[in-house]
């Protein structure tokens, strides 16, 4: 951290090159014109090892913060799996039906208990229009119900006939 600054007699620049390389900051050639020269380039020096202390500081103080925050975001990450572990047993181990949907009625997920009662795989399910499920003659009171929905009012109980198989060619959109 503490500058060099070589003073010569010699101004070859093979020698200023040397010097340098071998960890010179600053190459003066004597004499020198005035003491002013040599205190500047002292100054100068202080001050670019004043940096390079600081620099080092504000590196080792960040490294630390980042070091830091990947602990956090690890043990986070890890609750996070633990509570998803958590959610996927309380969902799996229902006996009834569960069934999410996203808004354009495309179905995103059931549990095992679904799979089980319309005898399909999740793979034959999902991607599916939610209304496959549903009674054809039911579809536009689902409809209905599924619009009064918002935030005051997000929960409605309305009973239906479901159909045992999903309608085979129907996607979503389609209804």
């Amino acid at each position: 951290n503490i500058p060099i600054i070589v003073v010569s007699g010699v101004g070859a620049v093979g020698e200023a090159v040397e010097a340098m390389r071998r960890g010179g900051w600053e190459y003066l050639i004597k004499p020198l014109q005035s003491k002013k020269i040599l205190l500047h380039t002292i100054n100068k020096g202080l001050e670019r090892a004043r940096l390079i202390c600081e620099n080092k500081q504000y590196q080792q103080n960040l490294e630390l913060q980042v070091a830091h925050r990947t602990r956090e975001l690890q043990d986070t990450l890890e609750e996070l799996k633990l509570n998803e572990a958590r959610y996927r047993s309380v969902v799996e181990d229902q006996t009834e039906t569960i069934m999410r949907y996203l808004p354009d009625h495309t179905i995103s997920f059931v549990n095992d208990s679904f799979c089980r009662f319309y005898g399909k795989s999740r793979r034959d399910i999902m991607g599916k229009s939610f209304f496959s499920l549903i009674a054809e003659e039911d579809r536009k009171k689902v409809r209905q119900k599924i619009h009064s929905l918002d935030r005051v009012n997000p929960v409605q109980i309305d009973e239906r006939r479901v159909e045992p198989h999903l309608e085979g060619e129907e996607r979503v959109g389609s209804d």
